[in-house]
């Protein structure tokens, strides 16, 4: 009965408070946590042991709180993609909103990561049409927010710098076409890739980049501007297209 009520006591203390504390009386904060030998030559562990998860069971999770705290122990299990896409080696991340994000060693600096890495397999036939999307629909890398039917990817929670960048083998039939490869990102975009006035166009893959700053809901595709000239539906097109995007600062 004694240990009855003293745990109510403590249970309304706790209400109260609005604070918890282990091992202290006195908490400063929402939990304050005080090591039970703060000094001296003893032996026994003092800590919080955060939990431990492989990549699988990382990855596996869904409805994940923003904030949530792990430590991958074992990248043998999973794949480093959708969530798990930062998830290359064995450490401390957090749950950002849209993936598990490397918790840095080097001074908890920001890890360069590649969010999408995708591509097209077969020729998009483009035709007449201008500032049409080009399609990427098999993604070898996705975070998630990469809609590989709309060949649109949508920036996640909290924004950032990211690097873009575009490589396409083009097709044209006369040597009056002219066009260019844009890569449009929210209210900004690049001309990457220009060409006019050329019969074969580039039968070679040809390749730019550029890096924009976005914020959260922003959105980045890739356009074809301009055909004329004689453009058919079934000759002018695109193939070999990859795409692939780097989120390159916080």
């Amino acid at each position: 009965m004694k240990k009855f009520i003293s745990f109510m006591l403590l249970a309304v203390s706790f209400s109260i408070s609005a604070q918890v504390g282990i091992d202290t009386t006195t908490p400063a904060a929402t939990l304050d946590i005080t090591a039970k030998t703060p000094t001296g030559a003893v032996s026994t562990v003092d800590g919080l042991l955060i939990p431990r998860v492989d990549r699988l069971r990382a990855q596996s999770m869904t409805g994940v709180t923003t904030s949530t705290l792990i430590y991958v122990d074992n990248i043998a299990t999973g794949t480093a993609t959708l969530t798990a896409v930062q998830i290359d080696s064995t450490g401390f991340y957090f749950f950002n909103g849209s993936i598990w994000q490397k918790i840095s060693t080097a001074n908890n600096t920001f890890v360069p990561a590649v969010v999408l890495s995708a591509r097209s397999t077969t020729t998009q036939n483009v035709g007449p049409a201008a500032n049409l999307n080009m399609l990427f629909p098999t993604a070898d890398i996705n975070d998630g927010n990469y809609n590989t039917t709309t060949g649109v990817y949508t920036v996640p929670a909290g924004g950032g710098t990211y690097l873009v960048t575009v490589k396409a083998k083009h097709d044209v039939n006369s040597a009056a076409n002219s066009f260019g490869v844009r890569i449009n990102a929210g209210t900004q975009s690049s001309n990457i890739i220009q060409v006019n006035s050329q019969a074969d166009a580039f039968p070679d893959s040809r390749s730019g980049s550029a890096t924009f700053r976005l914020a959260a809901g922003d959105t980045i595709s890739v356009s074809i501007q301009t055909c004329s000239g004689g453009c058919t539906t079934t000759i002018y097109a695109v193939s070999e297209a990859t795409m692939a995007i780097q989120k390159v600062a916080p």
